[in-house]
């Protein structure tokens, strides 16, 4: 989880999904993945990382999972 940006410079990195959900309600038709709603969606939340649990209800059956918009940011000290 290092980042090797040039030599002799490199920074711990925080890896985190950008967009993270299931499918909306059927009801709903085709909609923008761009604003967070009721499926989740693009959440861009840093807090979202590796041992992280969501809890999320479903709309249709399978949920249809979907995470990606990976992100990799720079970690900062407390």
């Amino acid at each position: 989880m290092v980042a090797h940006f040039a030599d002799g410079i490199r920074f711990l990195c925080i890896h985190s999904f950008g967009s993270i959900g299931v499918a909306p309600p059927d009801v709903s038709g085709r909609i923008s993945s761009a604003p967070p709603w009721i499926h989740a969606g693009n959440l861009d939340n840093k807090e979202l990382v590796a041992g992280t649990t969501l809890f999320h209800s479903d709309s249709c059956k399978g949920a249809l999972f979907l995470a990606g918009d990976g992100h990799a940011g720079r970690a900062t000290a407390k």
